[in-house]
């Protein structure tokens, strides 16, 4: 699966891709949730952890 996103929100404050209003900090945290998200990728689940709805 391959997630990409339009638009991040950090502290409340929406940031949409397609524009370039970046400061230093807004690169430096969206680095950091970048990694975030490249780590949860790495991980996989158990079956344990599946858990099972039924349609109604």
């Amino acid at each position: 699966m391959e997630v990409y996103a339009d638009q991040l929100t950090v502290d409340d404050i929406r940031y949409d891709s397609a524009k370039s209003e970046w400061k230093d900090k807004d690169q430096q945290a969206f680095e950091q949730l970048k990694k975030q998200i490249m780590e949860l990728k790495k991980t996989k689940g158990t079956l344990d952890e599946l858990e099972l709805t039924t349609a109604q």
